[in-house]
């Protein structure tokens, strides 16, 4: 996965060598965006309800449990226009922050995890699971405007790739009895599926901005699920995400080029 980041690393300072040489079409922008996660339990949690004591292997689907969760990212970015103003490629910093939970299901009161130890199968009751995780990687994209163009309206497809590498994370597990918080680590820890350093996906969207007569532009953008390289991402939930919304707005470095 470092190849990846490797690889757009020297991409993005080629992409920047290629601005040096057009200054005054050069946007400096900044985005932000949103998304949901799919809520789906990653394989390796086992909820179940005590009081009836059984795994049904036919239900891959944890009955017992649900999960919830959303991705923040904001960035800055520099964007060249290319041929004639209708391709532009853009590469920049961005950060992102996923946070998600698990929570018993609507009709239960406490989750039940059965976790596999060294003394057998532990069950701990718990309150609810939580984790949040930063990640700050390089994008790379580039949009093509679908509809007008000869119009300060544009509607325009974006395709991108991301590489970055994990700056934080905080895994944190609530039990029901307060005395049982001790063992928060030791089942963290024996998951054996701690987040991957690297990060790493594809991502496309397709959006609608505004380009003043001075240059200055902006945006929203639906942002299609993202296609993961790198797994496993988080802890508790699987990768899949939802669509998104993203904004996006960029001023030119020399509006006068744009009168």
């Amino acid at each position: 996965m470092r190849h990846w980041l490797l690889l757009l690393l020297f991409l993005s300072i080629s992409l920047l060598s290629l601005k040096a040489q057009r200054p005054t079409a050069i946007r400096v922008g900044a985005e932000y965006g949103f998304m949901n996660l799919s809520g789906k339990m990653s394989g390796h949690w086992e909820f179940r309800h005590p009081p009836l004591g059984y795994f049904n292997p036919d239900n891959l689907e944890n009955e017992y449990a649900t999960g919830e969760g959303r991705m923040h990212y904001a960035g800055l970015k520099i964007e060249l226009p290319t041929l004639k103003s209708r391709v532009t490629l853009a590469s920049g910093l961005r950060y992102t922050n996923v946070s998600q939970q698990v929570l018993p299901f609507s009709n239960m009161s406490h989750l039940y995890l059965y976790h596999p130890s060294a003394r057998g199968i532990d069950i701990y009751r718990l309150d609810e699971m939580n984790e949040s995780i930063g990640y700050v990687s390089i994008p790379l994209e580039a949009d093509i405007i679908l509809l007008g163009y000869y119009s300060n309206w544009q509607v325009y497809l974006k395709g991108g790739i991301q590489a970055g590498v994990k700056v934080h994370e905080k895994g944190h597990i609530l039990f029901t009895t307060p005395g049982m918080q001790t063992h928060e680590d030791e089942v963290l820890a024996e998951t054996g599926k701690t987040p991957n350093t690297f990060y790493s996906n594809f991502y496309g969207s397709l959006g609608l901005r505004l380009t003043l007569n001075n240059g200055m532009r902006a945006g929203a953008e639906v942002v299609m699920p993202y296609l993961f390289l790198s797994k496993p991402n988080w802890s508790f939930l699987s990768s899949d995400t939802l669509p998104g919304i993203q904004f996006t707005f960029a001023v030119p470095l020399d509006p006068s080029s744009f009168k």
